[in-house]
């Protein structure tokens, strides 16, 4: 250990692995020897303390957890965080063990460890914590679980002495049971595991560090622990043989450890000395060579990536963030794929994190030429190649893995653009009406393709490999011409093979040095060429005659051409004949004031309405600018330009304002003003369309000033309503109360008829002016009420409730749809009630027995939810479709008998306007209606029930 030159291999990576397999090993050992009451496996040595079976298990647990924390940097990102959760738990279940033992020896608990030392509670929990703190990531907590773990290893190491040196109060400090042998032993070998996980972190990282501090207490500490020790035993085991007292003993041992520790402090100040020297010259070498490192990656053309052990990105070279148009930066493995756009070889997704190159080296796999695509917004797609492995150091620690990616995009192209050109000069080849074959030096056959090969009685590439000389034997004029070409001569010829005959050119190759390498050979079939030339002639008849015929075809066609340039004549007359009337008509306006401007905004023409309108002559106006019409305010303040300037950016403008006469005077004007632009965009002027509206404007004021009296004697007459209809209530309450006291005495029959008349006229008339009431109330601005959220559902069941008799006694169903109870409006929950029972009591009012009432929800445009109440009455016709909400309209109900004022779709229809709605209308006679309640949607309120209600004889409602 003194002679350990690197600080970071103080520790072997496999040591907390195998420290925790020992201590497993030890723990079930001492458990066994607890089942057989084996005195030698649970004390080590007979007639000292044993280990409690708790703490056998605490250490063992303790072992499985050093074990598996040892192990995990090997595996995969998933199952590192399956090994942090099992020894969170672990630590948990040993922390607990040692709770339970010093709870025991202070509170009253169930469950007491006598047997258990207290030495082994305490540090059971500092074990735990240890552990607990271990798998935190910063460096305090490292620090934290460090520190516990050494404070428990002096516990141990306590304990430890105490056997040694015989001294029973090092052994059982805290309690009259002992920390056994084992318990010590096991706790000293799980201590250094612990603190190995984290060897450049923490306390340990005073120990492991390679600058001259962490050297130097690399080489003292053996020392420090060992030599105190060792002449400790020495002097003990004189002083128990009588070879000395014990002044001569302390003596001698002090004065050994002097000797001993002034030579050693010696020898470490000449190593520092020369260590510091060393790596002052190592730490110049690393730096250039990091230096040259980093240039060498900046310049390779390959893009380069690495990830440390952690999977963050260590390496992202140039050429990397060419590629992916984006610089490095630490994220999860997850996101690589994402962030980097990285796509499967289509390009139609985003690759899975088990198939990304960096990642799937990481995880210790080999990725050997895998392709992908990228898809920058910088580069655009690119497809690259793949290679790297995982990373490991000398002692086989993975230190991360790296991936170089070669982009292929261009020799991909360039090796698609050859396949597919070699493939159309095979097709062109194969399909061309000759023989094409290459020979060799030795006229050896290197090539034959070409449809016309069959005509030789061969097929594609038959011949390869035979001699020309061999093929052709008894041919004198093929094998003499391609003698010559193999001399260097370009032969053509023309040949004949089996009665076929053939043009044929011999091409020679020659290699670098001049030789000839080879001979190409093209042979065209000539056979049929008198056919051909005969065809042609023919051909070349059929020219002439058509030819013939295409010229009666243009005299034909450049007599219809004349004629249409005429016509074309006689439209540009009349098209200026048009032009012409549209100056005339222009200029015998004279209401409307028509100026054309040019583009600097001077008059350029000028109509009769326009002198009517502003007094100037054509001659004193054209070339004077627009502005002299304005005000001269107006002018002042640039008003005139920039209306122009608006008409030029807009292409058109269009204000109401003062202008000025020519005498001075102003009137009120409507000016529009259009940009004028030709084919290309060019502003060329302005067109100028004014209106004298001064008389308009007066009498719109007139008009204002006459609706806001007939708006006023409205309130009078709604005020006016209102207060008759409160008059004439209280005489009505006293007739119906007379008559209902009436009623309840036994009266003759014509007697009580009258009675009830009397009751059902004056209930008929209280109704009457409750509804005046109504409609005065919504006039006068009396319904307006706050917004709120109310659930549709709730109010439906209240006011379905109220007509359920009325719908019992004819036999008429109620149905609730389910969108009525996912439906929340934004309204006056008291109004809505109202308008509903209104809708309601007319469905079942104006229904057919045994018919239905429905009722369901929709979302509308903008936000809006729609009610809709549908009947399967009678249904209303188009033509009084536009009177139903008129007061007192009943649209004829009245003459078959049915009761009702003719008020209550009037007063619904303004109730759902003041609350910011409408009411609707669909009908069609003898299909029903179904009236339409549209409202502001709204957000549930809290309070908003999720349980079924219950209607009264109706089928339930659930809310949802």
């Amino acid at each position: 250990m003194s002679k350990t030159k690197n600080g970071r291999d103080l520790f072997h990576p496999r040591f907390p692995a195998i420290a925790g397999a020992v201590v497993i090993a030890g723990a079930l050992t001492c458990w066994t020897g607890h089942s057989i009451h084996s005195e030698a496996l649970t004390s080590l040595v007979p007639g000292l303390a044993a280990i409690h079976p708790v703490s056998a298990a605490a250490l063992a647990f303790g072992g499985l957890a050093l074990a598996l924390c040892g192990l995990a940097p090997g595996f995969s990102v998933r199952d590192q965080r399956n090994v942090r959760r099992i020894t969170l738990a672990l630590a948990g279940l040993i922390a607990a063990a040692g709770l339970v033992k010093l709870c025991g020896m202070v509170f009253p608990v169930p469950v007491k460890l006598d047997a258990m030392a207290a030495a082994d509670g305490w540090s059971f929990i500092l074990i735990g914590g240890a552990f607990l703190f271990s798998q935190a990531a910063h460096e305090r907590s490292l620090l934290a679980s460090q520190t516990l773990a050494l404070a428990a290893g002096a516990t141990a190491l306590f304990s430890f002495m105490g056997y040694i040196y015989g001294a029973p109060y090092f052994c059982e400090p805290s309690g009259p049971v002992p920390m056994a042998l084992p318990s010590a032993l096991m706790l000293l070998l799980l201590v250094p595991g612990i603190v190995s996980l984290h060897p450049a972190s923490g306390i340990v990282r005073g120990i492991t560090n390679d600058n001259a501090g962490g050297v130097m207490v690399r080489r003292l500490l053996p020392f420090v622990i060992l030599v105190p020790a060792f002449f400790g035993a020495l002097r003990l085991q004189a002083l128990s043989g009588g070879l000395l007292d014990q002044q001569t003993g302390a003596a001698l041992v002090s004065l050994a450890m002097i000797v001993l520790f002034s030579v050693v402090v010696w020898s470490v100040g000449g190593s520092l000395a020369r260590i510091d020297e060393t790596q002052r010259r190592v730490s110049e070498a690393l730096e250039q060579e990091r230096e040259f490192l980093n240039v060498l990656l900046e310049n390779v053309h390959d893009g380069v990536l690495a990830c440390d052990e952690r999977g963050e990105l260590s390496v992202f070279n140039r050429a990397s963030r060419e590629l992916h148009g984006l610089a490095g930066k630490a994220s999860p493995p997850e996101r690589w794929a994402m962030r980097y756009d990285m796509y499967d070889t289509e390009g139609k997704a985003h690759l899975a994190m088990e198939y990304i190159p960096l990642y799937r080296a990481f995880q210790g796999e080999r990725v050997l030429s895998e392709e992908m695509l990228i898809k920058s917004q910088r580069s655009g797609v690119r497809r690259v190649v793949c290679n790297g492995q995982a990373m490991f150091n000398s002692r086989g620690r993975k230190l991360g893995a790296v991936v170089v990616l070669s982009d292929i995009t261009e020799r991909r192209r360039a090796e698609e653009a050859l396949r597919k050109s070699e493939e159309r000069l095979r097709t062109v080849i194969g399909k061309a009406p000759v023989v094409i074959w290459a020979t060799d030096a030795r006229g050896v056959f290197t090539f034959s393709d070409g449809s016309a090969l069959h005509l030789l009685n061969l097929s594609p590439g038959q011949i390869v490999g035979h001699s020309i000389f061999d093929v052709y034997r008894g041919q004198t004029q093929i094998c003499n011409a391609h003698a010559e070409a193999l001399r260097g001569v370009v032969v053509e010829t023309t040949v004949e093979v089996d009665g076929v005959v053939f043009d044929s050119r011999l091409t020679p190759t020659f290699d670098d040095a001049g030789a000839v390498s080879g001979i190409i050979g093209v042979y065209a079939d000539v056979t049929h060429r008198r056919n051909a030339e005969e065809a042609l002639r023919e051909a070349n008849e059929q020219l002439e005659q058509r030819v013939h015929a295409r010229t009666r075809d243009l005299v034909a066609s450049n007599e219809h051409l004349q004629a249409e340039i005429a016509q074309r004549e006689r439209a540009e007359r009349a098209r200026q004949q048009s032009e012409e009337g549209f100056a005339l008509l222009v200029d015998g306006v004279q209401d409307y004031g028509i100026v054309m401007l040019d583009a600097r905004g001077c008059v350029a023409s000028w109509n009769k309405g326009a002198q009517r309108l502003k007094g100037y002559e054509a001659a004193e106006i054209v070339g004077r600018h627009y502005s002299c019409f304005s005000p001269l305010e107006e002018v002042a303040s640039g008003n005139g330009d920039r209306e122009l300037q608006i008409a030029a950016k807009e292409g058109r403008m269009e204000t109401e304002g003062w202008r000025t006469r020519k005498d001075g005077t102003r009137f009120l004007a409507n000016v529009v003003i259009t940009a004028l632009r030709d084919e290309s965009g060019k502003l060329r002027g302005f067109a100028e369309v004014a209106r004298d509206i001064t008389a308009w404007k007066a009498a719109e004021e007139n008009l204002l000033r006459a609706k806001q009296q007939a708006e006023h004697a409205n309130e009078a007459k709604t005020e006016f309503l209102s207060r008759m209809s409160h008059e004439l209530r209280t005489p009505l309450n006293a007739i119906l109360g007379f008559a209902q006291v009436l009623e309840m005495d036994e009266l003759p029959a014509a007697q009580a008829t009258c009675v009830e008349h009397i009751s059902r006229a004056g209930s008929h008339l209280l109704a009457l002016v409750n509804e005046v009431l109504e409609i005065s109330r919504i006039e006068a601005g009396c319904k307006s009420a706050p917004a709120q959220a109310v659930p549709v559902a709730s109010v439906v069941c209240e006011a379905a409730d109220l007509v359920r008799a009325d719908a019992e006694g004819r036999g008429i169903e109620i149905i609730v749809e389910d969108s009525v109870a996912e439906t929340c409006v934004a309204a006056d929950r008291l109004r809505l009630k109202q308008v509903l029972i209104n809708l309601f009591a007319n469905a079942v009012k104006y229904n057919r027995d045994g018919g239905t009432v429905t009722i369901f929800c929709e979302p509308g445009g903008a936000g809006d939810q729609h009610i809709h109440v549908r009947d399967t009455g009678l249904g209303i016709s188009q033509e009084k479709l536009p009177r139903l909400f008129t007061p007192f309209d009943r649209l004829g109900a009245e003459n078959r008998g049915v009761a009702g004022t003719g008020l209550g779709l009037a007063a619904s229809k303004r109730l759902v306007q003041a609350m910011g709605g409408a009411l609707t209308v669909s009908s069609a006679e003898g299909n029903g209606s179904t009236f339409t309640v549209t409202l502001p949607s709204a957000n549930a309120p809290a309070a908003f029930p999720r349980h079924p209600i219950m209607l009264n004889g109706l089928p339930d409602l659930a809310l949802a």
